[in-house]
Formats: structure tokens, sequence, C-alpha cells
């Protein structure tokens, strides 16, 4: 079992890119995963698509108990979660390093937003 798959996003994550994290996701969950991780570190812009296509991801995933996460999100990219006040629905991560550092610790849902 590989526990995560990651998804590096490219440098605008709007609707051509939103429905490429969307067919990843569908493609991802049919394995056996833990985890899935869009990673944002290229990116430096994402629009209302880009996170609409976050939240179909995010909910396939949960609807089959996997969990998912964000990392290296831009400023641009957490200001756009914040003013849609949707920055509390996701697992976020300022770095794959400290995504990777978290797998190691035990389960821990308590620092999990749902």
């Amino acid at each position: 079992m590989n526990p995560i798959i990651v998804y590096q996003s490219g440098r605008i994550l709007s609707s051509t890119e939103g429905v490429q994290v969307i067919a990843w996701t569908k493609n991802a969950i049919e394995q056996d995963i833990r985890y899935l991780l869009l990673d944002l570190s290229g990116t430096s812009f994402m629009d209302s698509s880009g996170l609409g296509a976050i939240v179909v991801a995010s909910k396939r995933a949960r609807e089959r108990n996997i969990k998912f996460a964000l990392c290296s999100l831009s400023g641009q990219a957490r200001m756009l979660l914040e003013l849609s006040n949707m920055e509390t629905q996701f697992e976020i991560f300022p770095s794959r390093q400290a995504f990777d550092q978290h797998l190691l610790k035990p389960d821990d849902d308590a620092n999990v937003s749902s």
C-alpha cells in the first residue's frame, strides 16, 4: 500500500487545471491509499474554479475515507481560501516537508479541519 499520492499543481489553478485535479482525484481514490496531497508550491494564481476543484477533490476523498491535504500555498491561494472562509475546510501544511513529518506521527485527527 502506498499511503499517499501527491499531485503537484501547475503555475495557475483555474478551470483547465481544475479538471485535471478532479481527474487525478478520481483515479487516485481507486487505489489503496490513506492520503491525497495537493502540492501548490508552484501555483502562483488560483481562481474560484480552482478552488471549486479542490472542494470537489476533497469531498470525493472524504467519501472514501481518504484524508485530503494541501501544502505550500502561495499568498494569493491562501488569501482566496481565507476570503471564501474555506481555509478551515482543509488540512493545510506549510510545506511538503511539514506534511511528511506529520505522516511520521501517530494518527491524530485533532488537528484536522473538516
